[in-house]
């Protein structure tokens, strides 16, 4: 034995080195949105003393539009059609509450 560990995963081989960097990024990009997150909720109660809550409250709840189109390519979800239609109903409503 040489005594090197190698580390699998998803078909291919990962050394201890390679493993540490994948680990650090992605703590970098967890304290990241650590720090962004209070930020976006402070920006929110802000817009909500500036403008109507009839026109903040659908527009912070868009990003759920977001999402659902970024998990259908990112994650390769299943029901494409089934993601884009449900986007469509709620890009619509924020513009009905938008309008009147």
């Amino acid at each position: 034995m040489s005594g090197r560990v190698e580390l699998t995963g998803a078909g291919r081989r990962m050394n201890p080195t390679s493993l540490a960097l994948v680990i650090l990024a992605g703590l970098l990009y967890a304290a990241l949105v650590a720090a962004i997150s209070p930020l976006a909720y402070v920006l929110v109660l802000y817009a909500m003393q500036m403008a109507p809550l009839s026109h903040v409250a659908p527009a912070r709840e868009i990003s759920m539009l977001f999402a659902a189109l970024v998990g259908g390519e990112l994650l390769g979800e299943r029901d494409r059609l089934a993601r884009i239609f449900g986007a469509v109903l709620i890009a619509l409503g924020v513009m009905a509450l938008a309008l009147g």
